[in-house]
């Protein structure tokens, strides 16, 4: 038991009287300022970059299998923030809340338009749409 001494007595046993606790007072205690937190060696004081939720991928524009008269073609979309897109091998533009829209040029008949969303993790989601162009 702490906090207590400990006196045999002549049976055998032991009689426990308490005492008071030690109490030392530190440099801290006597007025000085608390001195800032230092970080452990090798730990970063800088936090890191939050991780997004899963990586997604969807394509607003254009429709799959679409007719279209009109060249170039917008294609629009919604990924996961901070995710780097491509539209057939061309970057787009993402925005903070994983908006992007670019346009491309089509030719005469079928047209794949191959959209790949990729995160900072290196895992890829790839939508595939076919565009018919007759001008």
């Amino acid at each position: 038991m702490t906090g207590c001494l400990g006196k045999a007595n002549t049976k055998g046993t032991h009689t426990y009287i308490p005492t008071s606790p030690t109490i030392s007072q530190s440099p801290l205690d006597k007025g000085a300022a608390t001195p800032p937190a230092q970080p452990s060696p090798g730990v970063s004081s800088t936090p890191s970059t939050p991780r997004a939720g899963p990586l997604f991928l969807q394509i607003a524009e254009p429709p799959d299998e679409t007719e279209v008269s009109v060249s170039p073609m917008r294609v629009k979309g919604v990924t996961s923030p901070g995710a780097i897109v491509s539209v057939n091998g061309e970057l787009a533009e993402v925005d903070k809340n994983g908006l992007f829209e670019t346009s491309i040029a089509l030719e005469d008949g079928a047209n794949y338009i191959e959209v790949i969303a990729t995160n900072n993790l290196g895992d890829e989601v790839t939508a595939i749409r076919t565009v018919i162009y007759t001008p």
